[in-house]
This record gives structure tokens, sequence and C-alpha cells, in this order.
């Protein structure tokens, strides 16, 4: 269990949710947090809600709850806004007033934007967070873990965050978008070498790197960044094995190679699909007939791979 308070608004609309929900309740600014159960400590009782789904479990007086003394001895540690911390709290703030129908609250959209963000930030400690629904949940290494333990990781410094201030994902990706996958490759697999695989960047950077060497015409090394990828970490695992089984297969389709990988090439990247638009409409009516029946034989490629 941990305690602390919040900083300025955050406190402020913190109290105010809880109020929403106990009208009587009167803050004493001090909050506890159990696992997923965030406790805000009030006259003439104290507010337990879980932060999973929003449900009050109980409600406790003041002095009922385990080490309250103790925490009284002492100024607890403040949660600021400007803190990684804070940023954390305010979406699970955001959440439960969803969850809680208490308005205004933000719409789905908004929050997948918050998530997006957060996570950006988050894979720096191989961690996310994730939605289900009106709840949400965390994970850190593949696992899932209380909000007690998330607030407990983002204190501490993180895994990646000093080894790649120099990386810039957003430009790098931009590049690929750009069809300057030369370019992309010298700052990825500069990133890369810091990295471990098995982590949430780790994944991130060899699934750029496995479609950079597809288009470079690279596929054992495109090949072999694919398959350091960690499963847990992938969203669109059906497209996973598209791409690898690509890598594996084109190679040995003989005459058609150089139209199959100028038809997939095209659907990956748009802006390379523009700069060979001649000969890809060309291309194009003999590859897309039978291309379903290819893609499955590239999932199961992949499969066999024990993808």
């Amino acid at each position: 269990m941990i305690y602390f308070s919040f900083s300025n608004s955050l406190q402020m609309q913190y109290d105010g949710l809880m109020t929403n929900q106990r009208g009587v309740f009167v803050s004493k600014e001090i909050y506890l947090l159990d696992g997923n159960l965030l406790i805000a400590l009030g006259r003439p009782y104290s507010v337990c809600i879980s932060v999973k789904d929003g449900t009050i479990n109980e409600e406790r007086s003041y002095e009922d709850w385990d080490g309250i003394r103790e925490i009284e001895d002492g100024e607890p540690p403040v949660i600021s806004e400007e803190l990684f911390m804070g940023e954390l709290m305010r979406y699970v703030l955001m959440s439960l007033r969803r969850v809680l129908k208490v308005e205004p609250y933000a719409n789905e959209f908004m929050l997948s934007v918050l998530r997006g963000k957060l996570n950006e930030k988050l894979k720096y400690y191989n961690s996310s967070t994730e939605a289900d629904g009106s709840s949400f949940s965390f994970m850190k290494n593949g696992e899932t873990v209380s909000l007690e333990e998330m607030l407990k990781t983002v204190s501490e410094p993180s895994l990646y965050g000093d080894a790649l201030s120099d990386m810039d994902f957003a430009y790098s990706a931009r590049l690929m978008g750009l069809n300057r996958y030369e370019e992309a490759l010298k700052l990825y697999k500069a990133a890369g070498e810091k990295v471990d695989d098995g982590t949430i960047i780790g994944t991130q950077i060899n699934m750029a790197l496995g479609e950079i060497y597809y288009f470079l015409d690279d596929l054992k090394a495109s090949v072999n960044c694919y398959k350091r990828c960690d499963r847990r970490f992938i969203k669109d695992l059906r497209d996973y094995r598209v791409r690898l089984g690509h890598s594996l297969l084109d190679g040995t389709t003989g005459d058609k190679e150089a139209e199959i990988k100028m038809y997939y090439r095209g659907l990956l990247n748009p802006t390379y699909k523009k700069s060979v638009l001649e000969e890809y409409e060309r291309i194009e009516p003999l590859v897309k007939p039978s291309y379903g029946k290819y893609e499955k034989y590239c999932i199961d490629a992949a499969k066999k791979e024990g993808i």
C-alpha cells in the first residue's frame, strides 16, 4: 500500500469525483492505493473505489484504516500534474469519470488519444495500458499489474529513457512512410543496439527493421528481425504473420518474386506505390486475383516457424 496527495487541480478533481459518489464525504486530501483500490481518506468516512470498474467496495471511518497513525506523523508525497505519475493518474481519473458517468467525461476517442500518449512513455518501462470495454488494465513485462505497481514503476528511472534520448521514433517512422528506408535503417539500427529483445521497444524496433529490410531486398535480415519480436507486444498477430511470411516465401516464387514484392510493398506503403505507379498498375491485375491464397501461404509459413 502507498499513500500520497495530489497537487492543485488534480486534487480538486479527485475529491470532486469522490464527493459525487458519496455526497457527505469531506476529503482529508490523502489517498491510499492498495493494488487497484483507491481509498480517499475523509470524514465522516473514507471512500474506497476500484479503479478497474468504479465500484465502491467499502466505507470506513478515517481512523479505521491500518497505518493511519504513521501517515499522520509525516507529510504524504505529492503527485504533481507535471510528473509522469500525475499524467498517469489523470488518465485514471478520466477513465473513472467515464465509467461512473460523471459529467463532463471524455469519449472513447479522447481516452484512446491519451492512452496512446501514455503508452509512448510507458514503453520505456516495458509497460503499457490497455482498454477492455469500460475497464482498463496495466501491463508490465507482458503481465497484468495493479495501478499501485504501475505507479511504483514510473516513479523510478525508465529502462531506456537515457539510452534512447536521441531516438525520435515518430521521425523515424515518417522516414519509412516517405519511402526513405535507407535513412530510417540507420536510426533504427542504432536504437536496436541499445535495447533488449523481448521488450516493447525491442519489438517495435524489430518490426520496423523487418519492414525496412524487406523494402531493401534483404529478406534474410527481414526474417531475423521479425523473429526477434515478442508476440506479447504485437497488437495485430495476423499482420505480423503475413509480414514474416512474405519475407520467408517471396524469394522462393521464381519469376513472380518481383511482382509479388511490388504488390505487397504497395499495400504496406502508399508512397512507395505512387513512386512506381505505372508499373504497379501493370502488375496489380496479375497478382491481385491470387493474392488471397498467397497470403494464406504466408500465414501458414509463419506458423510453421512457431509464430
